[in-house]
């Protein structure tokens, strides 16, 4: 694989990861979104599960077990967005530096 093509890899997988950061975005701005997913899933079910985790009947092993799987999930839904809005960042710089790069590349064989 030549330099170039490297580069052209670079460029494309940065502007992925963008792409994806401005959908996690305007999902984010969905009032379907803000309704079922934030204030449903991430607030009232989270919320619930802890409160069912403190009642005697699921004391055991088997039900704690369920319940923090359910919680767990919760928490690496939120981390998976998080994830992407985080990687944008460095995936933006690395798209600047590359279409440069790129640039440098291209002019450097029209010589």
């Amino acid at each position: 694989m030549s330099e170039l093509t490297s580069i052209e890899n670079v460029i494309n997988r940065s502007k992925n990861i963008i792409e994806l950061s401005e959908a996690v975005a305007r999902m984010r701005k969905n009032p379907d979104y803000i309704r079922i997913i934030e204030k449903g899933y991430l607030r009232e079910l989270a919320a619930d599960l802890v409160y069912t985790k403190t009642l005697s009947h699921q004391q055991g092993d088997k039900e704690q077990k369920l319940i923090d799987g359910q919680m767990a999930g919760i928490g690496h839904f939120i981390q998976y967005l998080d994830m992407i809005m985080t990687s944008a960042v460095t995936a933006e710089v690395t798209l600047e530096e590359s279409e440069n790069e790129r640039l440098y590349l291209i002019d450097g064989e029209d010589i």
